[in-house]
């Protein structure tokens, strides 16, 4: 039985990607924190259906903690490890800025030492849409320069990259990066397709960065992309989805804040075959119906 590593495994993002190497046939190492940034009791639950599966291992521990992640991959040997482990939120940020370096941070260098000394056969990270910071140039793409990041969040998750890049150099450790844009939907975050991730990343070169976005289903070449949505679009979605109108404050922008964010995702599709393509009002009218169902209102 092949095995994995995930970080992070009792998010949204991590719950479904532990879902699918289970339901593979993968062994999965899970280590999460359990913090209470949001709800912990979602995230128990997500954490109880994985572990009705006896290949799951579960390790409940902050990946910042020293020697942790080595001792981890020294006893379980993973061929491949999903970081996704990490302090998240951009506005969180202005209030503890401390959490972010030793999570977002600290936690990358642990990872990568733990890769540098029981070499796995492939690494996947997960980084942020925020790296693009102060870009003005729409849709992004990962060729443009990223170099002036709007928060801490979004500069912790840049640095990562940097820092991968460099273990990634010096010490030959493939490793593949995703910038997720917003992420939402059911049990809390949208369907990222886990299962879309195949062999293909895991024989690619030493480091490369996807964007990670919505897309029309029939994309074929940067022409094609989909309009930017606007964000009273999604609110609009919810209104119709709940049939609540909301009660709208509408404030200046915030620190840390971009005004705008768009992803062109065709490296993405070049290497899988996949983009993300389910439309908003239908993705928000799941979530809505999931979330219902599971909060019981």
């Amino acid at each position: 039985m092949k095995t994995a590593l995930v970080t992070g495994s009792s998010g949204f993002i991590g719950y479904f990607v532990a879902d699918a190497l289970l339901r593979a046939g993968w062994a999965v190492i899970g280590v999460d924190s359990m913090s209470d940034y949001y709800d912990v009791s979602l995230k128990q639950s997500r954490l109880d259906l994985l572990e009705a599966h006896s290949a799951f291992t579960n390790v409940r521990a902050e990946v910042q903690e020293q020697g942790l992640l080595t001792r981890l991959f020294a006893q379980h040997q993973p061929e491949i490890v999903i970081h996704l482990a990490a302090q998240a939120g951009v506005r969180y940020s202005l209030e503890n800025p401390m959490s972010y370096f030793q999570t977002n941070l600290g936690g990358t260098l642990q990872l990568l030492e733990a890769a540098r000394a029981h070499p796995p056969k492939h690494m996947l990270m997960a980084s942020s849409s925020s790296a693009y910071g102060a870009n003005t140039q729409m849709p992004y793409n990962e060729r443009m320069q990223a170099d002036h990041q709007m928060s801490l969040y979004a500069a912790t998750k840049k640095s990562s990259e940097n820092i991968a890049h460099s273990y990634s150099h010096l010490f030959a450790l493939p490793i593949t990066m995703f910038r997720f844009f917003n992420v939402y939907g059911l049990w809390e975050r949208p369907d990222m397709a886990p299962h879309k991730f195949t062999s293909r990343i895991l024989e690619g070169r030493p480091i490369d960065v996807y964007n990670h976005g919505q897309m029309r289903r029939d994309f074929t070449y940067v022409t094609d992309l989909v309009q930017a949505i606007p964000l009273l679009d999604f609110i609009k979605a919810i209104e119709d989805a709940t049939g609540v109108q909301a009660e709208m404050n509408l404030m200046p922008v915030q620190p840390g804040d971009v005004p705008a964010t768009w992803a062109d995702a065709s490296l993405l599709k070049a290497l899988t075959g996949y983009v993300p393509h389910t439309p908003v009002r239908e993705g928000v009218a799941q979530f809505v119906a999931w979330y219902r169902e599971y909060y019981k209102i």
